[in-house]
């Protein structure tokens, strides 16, 4: 999780640095061009490095979900557990509640770093406005400015996942999923515990 933070830090501050040049040097559009072409080659690269291990880490998650949730809604933890519900204590909760609280942790922290890869496929989207922003001394239309934006934009740059962006909308609805998920878990195990005593 942490070398994928850094490689989405170190991305980040790429996209910055060409901003930078941009606002400071006021790039030709071939240099523009070409200093994109090799900030969104190295982006590309990174993402095709790291999908795989998103894709794993996104499935683990799911699927550790899915097996806490199997566990508790059939029953298994009355199975391994059949002198606990008459204790009234419940206690059969913590088998259920202990890994689902790691589910969550290792959730919250994926969230986290995906949501600052999105971040940069925002940033690349951002990018083009704030080249199209700068007015040249003469007011006329700058038609090589126009071109790096149009170039900026046509190539969709940004972290991809097996062809799909990364996009802030799809981390949000995955962090939703989650804590619908894992209340309707909770409310579920306390109305057990209640219904027990």
């Amino acid at each position: 999780m942490f070398f994928k933070m850094h490689v989405v830090r170190c991305l980040d501050l790429m996209i910055g640095d060409f901003s930078r040049k941009y606002a400071e040097h006021g790039l030709a559009a071939q240099e523009g061009v070409l200093q994109w072409s090799l900030l969104q080659s190295t982006m590309n690269q990174a993402a095709k490095r790291l999908e795989g291990s998103f894709v794993i880490l996104f499935a683990a998650t799911f699927a550790g979900f899915a097996a806490v949730a199997a566990d508790f809604m059939l029953g298994s933890v009355h199975e391994l557990a059949p002198g606990a519900l008459p204790g009234c204590s419940g206690e059969h909760l913590i088998w259920v509640l202990e890994p689902l609280q790691m589910m969550v942790g290792r959730a919250l922290l994926l969230i986290y770093v995906s949501s600052h890869a999105a971040g940069l496929t925002e940033k690349c989207t951002r990018t083009r406005c704030f080249v199209n922003s700068f007015v040249l001394d003469n007011h006329v239309l700058d038609t090589e400015q126009s071109y790096l934006v149009r170039y900026i934009d046509d190539s969709a740059a940004g972290i991809y996942i097996q062809g799909v962006k990364l996009t802030m909308l799809a981390i949000m609805k995955m962090f939703y999923g989650m804590c619908a998920f894992t209340f309707a878990v909770w409310v579920q195990a306390s109305g057990d515990s209640f219904t027990a005593t």
